[in-house]
Parts: C-alpha cells; structure tokens; sequence
C-alpha cells in the first residue's frame, strides 16, 4: 500500500500532475532558469571583449598610443578570447553527458556554480602588472568558458522539457524563448560600458564591474534551480 502511494506521488510530479496552488511556481521557476543561465551566457562573453576595452588604458602592455586606442600585444586579446571558446567547446561536450548520469537539473546547477564562480574570480583576482592582470583573466575565463558552454545543451533541454504539455515529449518553442533572452544578455556590458564611463567610477572599478555583474543572472539561475528542486521533493513527500 505504502510503495502504491509512493509511485502515484511519483507519477503526479514527474507528469507535471501538481495541485493548482504549486503549479504556476513551478512552471514559472523552471522558465525563469534556463532564461537566466541564456541571459548569463551572453552577457559573460560579450563583457571581456567591452572591459579590455575599458580597461586598456590602464593595464597597458604595448605602446601608450596602441593602448589609448584600446590595443593590446596580441597574447593578450587572441589568448582571452580563445581560451573561452576553447573551454566553452569543452563544456559544451562535457556537461550534456554529465546530465545523463546526475540528471538535467544538478549539471545545470553545477556548470551554472563553476560559470559563477571563475566569472567572479575573473573580476576579483588580477593584481600586479598589467600582464600578471591579463594571465589571471585568461585562466579564469577559461574555467568560465567550460561552465557557459556547458549551458547550452543543458538549458535548451531543460527548457524544451519543462515547457512540453505531455511527460516525456519536448517543445521546441520553449527552447527557444529561453535563447531569446541572449539578445539583452548581449547588450547589456555595452550599456553598462556606457552607463560606468559616465559616471565618476574609477577605471579598475569599471572593468572589475563589468566583468563581476555577470554572476549575478548565473547565481539566480541557480537560486531558481533550487528552489525548483525543493517544490518537486515536498510535493512527492506530502500527503
């Protein structure tokens, strides 16, 4: 009697069979994540391109003049923006097989945690010499790079998933909204570029800005994800 129970709770929460009052949240958090971890993506690989520019001035490792037209010696910025999508491909190969084994949502969280992170440390960590700054930069962008690849194949299948209307079955346009919201994710550094310029910030403030800020929409994506996961766990255990 007892395990009958058990796999008709089973049953209702894995076929999206919840009661009216859980459902909405449950729907809206499974949207919200992926649409974030979309937004985050573009975000952190458009803000390295805007803070070199940013910050070029300032951490400087080629002429004064190459430097105030945002021109850095060429390890600098073909290293920077190789590594990323060099670690991205990694990602994007690594992450959708780890979601086989620990399921969708906790490769989601971990690659979201590994993006957060290396985003943060990328921010925080460079000190010294401009090329000490740029070797910090490169290696944390690098382990970023693995995570936002990583969300690719794990956001699109989470959101083609969540958003189907019948268990087991997907839907395309739900993968698809949540890739919609790389567009806003692409212009924000550029907007936050302009924003920070004109204000009184410092230019080692601006650049650090640009690049932290791109936790943020990780972190709440991985906030949702959560919060997801303890929805579904107190809907299989209530009565």
């Amino acid at each position: 009697m007892f395990s009958k129970r058990i796999h008709v709770k089973y049953k209702s929460v894995v076929s999206g069979d919840q009661s009216p009052a859980s459902e909405p949240v449950l729907k809206l958090l499974s949207i919200l994540s992926p649409c974030l971890a979309n937004f985050g993506v573009q975000y952190n690989f458009q803000s390295i391109g805007v803070a070199l520019l940013v910050m070029s001035a300032e951490q400087c490792t080629s002429t004064l003049e190459d430097c105030m037209n945002g021109k850095q010696q060429p390890w600098v910025t073909g290293t920077i923006s190789a590594v990323v999508f060099l670690g991205a491909i990694c990602g994007q190969l690594s992450m959708g097989v780890l979601g086989d084994y620990i399921s969708r949502n906790n490769a989601l969280s971990i690659t979201l945690l590994l993006s957060a992170i290396s985003v943060l440390l990328s921010s925080i960590a460079p000190t010294g010499r401009a090329s000490s700054v740029y070797a910090t930069i490169i290696v944390c962008r690098f382990f970023a790079g693995v995570g936002l690849g990583g969300i690719y194949p794990l956001s699109a299948t989470k959101a083609s998933e969540d958003s189907a209307h019948t268990a087991g079955k997907t839907n395309s346009s739900g993968s698809a909204f949540a890739f919609v919201w790389q567009i806003p994710g692409m212009i924000s550094p550029w907007l936050l570029a302009w924003i920070f310029t004109h204000s009184e910030l410092s230019v080692d403030r601006q650049w650090r800005l640009l690049l932290g800020l791109g936790a943020i929409p990780l972190f709440l994506a991985i906030l949702c994800l959560l919060l997801e996961n303890h929805l579904r766990k107190e809907l299989f255990w209530c009565c």
